[in-house]
């Protein structure tokens, strides 16, 4: 059945036609949904467990080497998204990605971490959203329960474990806000 779902992906993302929306549609019912308009590039992979649910705009645009993994979670990528090379999206519990925004090279953004104190099969989760109109620049790793204001800039190679507010630039390991605009 993986070798099947698999073939099913590179079908749906190679084809962009209704049609092969319609075999996905059919193949995952209500947990997965797509809008029109989209550009995808070589070796995008998509993986969607069945506990997952997955929701993607109207417009969206990626580069190559995307990898989105939806385990028990709900992603929600807003209309006109752009995602630049080797973007790495994975859920947990929710990811909710707002409209306009852009994701730079090598970003990184997941709602999960391992319990390290305990076992490190246990995953310790908590939601991640981020607002309309967005900027996370290149090599930038969004971290769990973090909330980023609408129109706010993450800068390159930021680690984001705490709120951004709206209208906010933010940089640094860990991410501090630079300015406000």
């Amino acid at each position: 059945m993986i070798v099947f779902k698999r073939a099913v992906y590179k079908i749906i993302l190679e084809s962009r036609t209704r049609w092969m929306r319609l075999v996905w549609r059919l193949f995952y019912g209500r947990r997965f949904s797509m809008g029109a308009q989209w550009k995808i590039r070589k070796d995008v992979h998509i993986e969607l467990s069945a506990k997952g649910c997955l929701s993607i705009g109207d417009g969206w645009v990626t580069r190559s080497r995307v990898s989105i993994l939806v385990e028990k979670g709900r992603l929600s990528i807003g209309e006109a998204v752009f995602c630049n090379h080797d973007v790495s999206i994975t859920c947990m519990e929710q990811i909710q990605i707002g409209d306009g925004c852009k994701i730079g090279d090598r970003v990184v953004i997941v709602d999960h971490d391992h319990d390290y104190r305990k076992n490190l099969e246990i995953f310790t989760t908590a939601p991640v959203h981020i607002g309309d109109r967005v900027w996370i620049g290149a090599g930038a790793v969004i971290t769990k329960g973090v909330t980023i204001g609408a129109g706010s800039v993450i800068g390159a190679n930021s680690v984001v474990t705490g709120d951004v507010p709206p209208g906010c630039v933010a940089a640094g390991v860990p991410a501090r806000i630079i300015k406000g605009y």
